[in-house]
């Protein structure tokens, strides 16, 4: 007798192609002289560039590069009361939305960007998770009622949500709270979009869940409103919940970084995974598994990392949690600035 074997379909990714590996930027300063190197990804050195202040007139009265800011240092630790005095600024305003500071180019070259206006759209950017090798064509900014598609870790928009985020269109909107910001993820292969929404003050959220078979955000003009909005109205197979949820743990009520800012980060399997910095007590981590209807549970038995004296966004947009992806989209990395070093 003769076997037969059929063959599963394998999951395959449309109309996209792994990109070639990236580079990686090292910089790191010491006495008043920034050092920027890049590698490959098997860290073979590509190029090297050292701006010092002899030798090049721009340096010297770029805001970065000035003999006073005390910004390059590196031999010494940060204030106690700011961040404003070591290269300590540096390392935190990195993400894989780009540097809050500088702009690196593949020669190993440094250009300065004006740290307080990309702080206004940094501090705001959420998380995008691709398709494996697909590095994100776009960042994800939420502020308030507004979400909006910009450049990858830029400030030139591309699209915008233009009903609001609080009509009922768009969403079951909880209440008058608009001081969340940044907490968005979205997962381009689930077509999964998640934002979260403080209900007041003391740790009370809304998560509100779009889901979208066939329309994709990559940054191109039209396409927010029509995901979402088709999402809430349930049209060509889309679909829309929220889950109301409560976070209140570590003191989270006591600091505006951890009552309205989160990593949003959506998985395949439709769970949430949600991870807050709660300054000068602990970095955590919660994971909300939205049920039938608009239920759902929350897990927060996850390892809770301590620590002491730190900021978070209250204290300027150089502070407060960020998140790198890897190249393959798989693993999301949380992290946020630490007083000591």
């Amino acid at each position: 007798m003769g076997r037969f074997l059929r063959t599963l379909p394998v999951e395959t990714v449309p109309a996209y192609e792994k990109q070639p590996l990236p580079l990686v930027g090292v910089f790191s300063s010491y006495n008043n002289s920034p050092d920027c190197s890049i590698y490959d990804s098997d860290f073979n050195l590509v190029s090297r560039a050292n701006q010092t202040n002899a030798g090049n007139a721009w340096a010297t009265s770029g805001e970065i590069w000035s003999d006073y800011t005390g910004w390059n240092y590196t031999n010494g630790q940060v204030g106690s009361s700011s961040a404003g005095s070591y290269w300590i600024k540096a390392t935190p305003c990195y993400s894989v939305d780009g540097h809050q500071l500088l702009r690196l180019s593949a020669n190993g070259g440094m250009a300065m960007r004006q740290p307080d206006q990309m702080g206004s759209f940094m501090a705001n950017f959420g998380v995008v998770v691709g398709p494996e090798g697909y590095r994100q064509p776009m960042s994800l900014w939420f502020s308030g009622t507004t979400l909006r598609q910009y450049t990858r870790g830029g400030f030139a928009q591309l699209d915008q949500l233009t009903t609001g985020l609080a009509t009922a269109s768009a969403t079951t909107w909880a209440g008058a709270n608009t001081n969340m910001r940044s907490a968005v993820g979205y997962h381009w292969v689930a077509g999964l979009l998640v934002l979260i929404e403080a209900r007041d003050a003391s740790c009370n959220y809304r998560a509100h869940i779009w889901k979208h078979p066939t329309a994709k955000l990559s940054g191109k003009p039209g396409e927010l409103n029509q995901f979402i909005l088709e999402a809430k109205a349930g049209s060509n197979g889309a679909s829309y919940q929220y889950v109301d949820f409560s976070w209140n743990a570590n003191g989270s009520t006591g600091y505006t970084e951890s009552q309205y800012r989160m990593r949003v980060i959506p998985t395949k399997s439709g769970k949430i995974a949600l991870v807050r910095f709660v300054p000068s007590n602990c970095s955590h981590m919660a994971v909300l598994t939205p049920g039938v209807g608009n239920t759902g549970t929350l897990d927060t038995n996850f390892t809770t990392v301590s620590c002491t004296t730190s900021y978070g966004i209250e204290q300027g947009s150089y502070y407060g949690m960020r998140h790198q992806i890897t190249w393959d989209n798989q693993w999301v990395a949380a992290f946020a600035p630490y007083y000591y070093l």
